[in-house]
């Protein structure tokens, strides 16, 4: 499973430091909210999948509630650190960002995922997971998205999905659905002034992530 990660708070540990969500400073994981968004008449209900979050500075992403069985990511059984797909080191090269933190989340009964966070606890990526029967449906409704369009080599299927102008890639593999989003234009990276770079770095972590899952 996974490989080791570092992190100035910490000696090196699997990929997920902690059973906390660190304090967001971008957005969470949007599964299968994203049919409802895009009008879906059975679109799953909020409590199966997280959701998104706002933005710290007043950005356009709306926020909406944390992951399903608390606000810690805690949900008595394992951490999540299997949602962890990809190590501190890549996120922190293809993003340009000195990435301290991964924190693991469960979902009981749909999935879970994996927020990476800076020293300044700023979300600057995540993976989403949705491994229940609706996973075909929210792979669909990433489909939906204006500006998604299918890319290949990674994972079985796969689309370039962005949100609100968040880079992003939902891809399957062995009947699960993955996203992986990136940092939202309004947060001051180096990489933050050429969307193409971002595009190609979010879509290497995609490539990585499915690679492990």
């Amino acid at each position: 499973m996974p490989a080791q990660g570092r992190s100035r708070r910490h000696d090196a540990t699997p990929f997920a430091r902690r059973r906390r969500m660190p304090t967001l400073g971008l957005i969470a994981v949007v599964p299968l909210l994203v049919l409802a968004a895009c009008g879906g008449a059975d679109a799953p209900a909020t409590d199966s999948a997280p959701t998104s979050a706002a933005t710290d500075g007043g950005g356009d992403v709306e926020a909406t509630a944390p992951p399903a069985g608390g606000g810690n990511g805690s949900t008595g059984g394992g951490s999540g650190e299997e949602f962890c797909l990809n190590t501190i080191e890549e996120v922190s090269a293809a993003l340009e960002v000195d990435v301290t933190d991964a924190a693991g989340f469960e979902n009981p009964g749909s999935g879970g995922g994996c927020v990476y966070s800076d020293a300044e606890q700023r979300t600057v990526y995540l993976i989403g997971v949705v491994d229940n029967e609706q996973a075909g449906a929210a792979f669909e409704g990433y489909r939906q998205l204006e500006g998604a369009e299918e890319i290949s080599g990674i994972g079985d299927t796969a689309l370039y999905a962005p949100l609100n102008e968040i880079p992003g890639v939902a891809f399957t593999k062995g009947g699960v659905t993955y996203n992986v989003f990136g940092p939202a234009m309004i947060l001051e990276l180096p990489i933050s002034d050429d969307p193409a770079a971002i595009r190609s770095a979010i879509e290497e972590l995609a490539r990585q992530a499915a690679d492990r899952a």
